[in-house]
């Protein structure tokens, strides 16, 4: 059992072709040159081979305050090979005037690092605003501002005196469901000139996830006769589990002019002048209260396939192609948009039918941040491989939410696609054994397992069988056992032949062996698209025929964990090596013009291996 173990794990070694996933990377601003009071936008590419790449690492950066403002993903399928390239968006708010910089941003596959090139940004004094005409009667400056919650406002009480800066925090609500979102703004206001704009020190969250919401919005004010300018910072929140969140204390780190007055008669005086023009001065930090935030369960009565999803969406349904040939692949892509946190989103599941066999999804999305609303779009792409010929129909996906803003529970479900699958080509023919293996076939012998051999010579079996007859007195009871025998031969056939699961699992191994042979005759005589061909669709057959349900239009991830739950004695190796037997003849299935005589004879050596060790393994040996 070690020794088969070791084979195949050294086969499977050797014969894996190293693909490496071509990843690249690339950063991007819409502006090199910016006013103090202006924002500049990163963006950060990352291509690659693979449906899912990493994420760019940004570096610190103390010339700017930083946020997210989205991303951005497509994902393509051609000629059996993924492809995926996702544009990060980020706002930086400069801090300083003068030349600042972008350091290199790195993106990490977990064994290689990639790096973008610095950039460099110049930072200018802010644009020189339009001053009121002495004695002209000016309305109050105001910045359009969005609606404030109830009872929350940025004043002090008459009469008091108000602070030169301070901070506020508020949320647009004191409790929500999980994963709805919450919308955070944090306001500074300040009545005293910066030496350059303030660091932002966002709050710790607790039992809570956060979006930035950009760009900061800025304005001016006026509190109890006071002028005031003011910066918001809006975030979007989303409570992970019903409880009680917190939102800690936010911070405000300023750089205020020095207090003290120049005299033009001061030996130091031109130093302190250019120390003050440079933007240097003392530092002052305001801090928030923390706030607290009830999150709340979600109701009973969650329709069937609800996986968790809370806001208003819509969903769609299309393919890549609606016409194609037997054997060939289909691209189905379902996509759920709307309103709400798209990373908590799962794959709707697929309806079940026996007119195509599904593969394993991929997903990409793209978020937005409209009007302070987190949102966008996620796409579930997942290939297809139609079963039979003429007109075929993919049923509606559906797919349930929460919609907190009426309370209820929803489900949206897509139109049913349509599509033609013409004939194939023979040289392209995909075997399919679906539907063997039924009730009501006689069992017959196709070989023995193990047969004996003596190296004793003696009497024939007849002569010696005709001996113990007439030597033993119980022969009379012989007849008897004969017919005992011949009733539970004949009670065990019939029980076989009305168990149509149970037969299948008799047969399966004999039957996945007779078809490993016949993929190995094609492949010596060198037909390795038909031997990569039985083999593909051998394997799944067999997994069928042992448990008993139909594999063979389960994703991979749903067949490992079926496999699982249905054989618990089954071991991580055994699961690995489906996994990789699965890949590659998937790979070879769709890429038939890159399969050699080595690869066709080591997948027809592999998968013999792999048939002895889950034989055992399923039946607890």
């Amino acid at each position: 059992m070690k020794l088969a173990r070791a084979m195949l794990a050294l086969s499977l070694l050797l014969a894996a072709a190293p693909v490496r996933a071509g990843l690249t990377v690339a950063a991007s601003v819409d502006r090199h040159e910016v006013d103090i009071d202006g924002s500049v936008r990163l963006t950060v590419t990352v291509s690659g081979d693979t449906a899912n790449v990493p994420e760019p690492e940004i570096p610190r950066l103390d010339a700017f305050n930083v946020y997210s403002s989205g991303r951005s993903q497509n994902i393509s399928f051609i000629n059996g090979r993924v492809s995926s390239s996702v544009a990060f968006t980020y706002i930086l708010e400069p801090r300083y005037i003068g030349k600042a910089v972008i350091p290199p941003i790195s993106v990490f596959t977990g064994s290689e690092k990639f790096m973008t090139r610095q950039i460099e940004i110049q930072v200018r004094g802010a644009a020189r605003r339009p001053q009121p005409r002495a004695g002209a009667q000016q309305p109050p400056a105001q910045a359009p501002q969005p609606a404030r919650p109830q009872g929350q406002r940025p004043s002090v009480p008459a009469g008091e005196k108000a602070e030169p800066i301070f901070i506020t925090v508020e949320a647009d609500k004191k409790s929500a469901y999980v994963n709805e979102q919450v919308t955070l703004s944090v306001k500074f206001f300040t009545s005293v000139p910066l030496t350059s704009n303030p660091q932002y020190v966002p709050p710790s969250l607790k039992g809570l996830l956060a979006e930035d919401l950009p760009p900061v919005r800025s304005g001016e004010t006026e509190i109890n006769g006071t002028r005031y300018f003011f910066n918001e910072i809006k975030s979007a929140l989303f409570g992970l589990q019903d409880g009680q969140a917190t939102i800690g204390e936010a911070k405000i780190i300023a750089q205020l002019q020095g207090a003290h007055t120049l005299d033009p008669m001061d030996p130091a005086f031109f130093q302190k002048f250019f120390s003050m023009s440079m933007g240097q001065g003392r530092t002052h930090e305001v801090t928030s209260k923390a706030l607290p935030l009830r999150i709340i369960p979600l109701p009973e009565g969650a329709p069937e396939g609800f996986n968790g999803a809370v806001g208003d969406y819509i969903v769609a349904a299309s393919v890549d192609r609606k016409e194609l040939k037997a054997g060939e692949a289909l691209t189905l892509s379902v996509s759920v948009s709307g309103k709400g946190h798209l990373n908590t989103i799962t794959a709707p599941a697929l309806p079940d039918t026996r007119a195509f066999r599904y593969y394993d999804t991929a997903s990409s999305y793209s978020l937005t941040k409209h009007q302070d609303v987190v949102g966008g779009k996620k796409v579930f792409t997942t290939v297809m491989i139609p079963r039979a010929e003429g007109r075929q129909v993919i049923p509606p996906v559906k797919f349930s939410f929460f919609n907190p803003e009426t309370k209820s529970y929803q489900t949206a479900e897509t139109a049913p696609v349509e599509v033609n699958v013409l004939r194939g080509d023979p040289s392209a023919k995909a075997y399919s054994f679906v539907g063997g293996g039924g009730a009501g076939g006689d069992i017959k012998t196709i070989s023995s397992d193990i047969r004996y051999l003596s190296r004793r010579m003696g009497m024939p079996v007849p002569s010696r069988l005709a001996l113990a007859l007439t030597q033993n007195p119980a022969h009379n009871a012989l007849p008897l056992l004969l017919l005992l025998g011949a009733l539970a031969y004949a009670r065990l056939r019939d029980g076989l032949l009305s168990d149509p699961r149970r037969l299948r699992y008799r047969r399966a191994f004999a039957a996945a062996m007779k078809r490993r042979d016949e993929a190995r005759r094609s492949a010596e005589a060198g037909d390795y698209p038909k031997a990569v061909g039985i083999l593909y669709d051998s394997l799944p057959r067999y997994l069928s025929d042992k448990t008993g349900d139909d594999i063979e239009s389960f994703t991979l991830k749903k067949t490992l964990d079926h496999i699982r739950r249905r054989f618990p004695g089954t071991g991580d190796f055994s699961l690995g090596e489906i996994r990789t037997l699965w890949e590659q003849l998937e790979f070879f299935h769709f890429s038939s013009s890159a399969i050699t005589k080595e690869n066709a004879a080591d997948l027809v050596s592999k998968y013999a291996v792999l048939l002895e060790i889950l034989e055992k393994e399923f039946d607890g040996k």
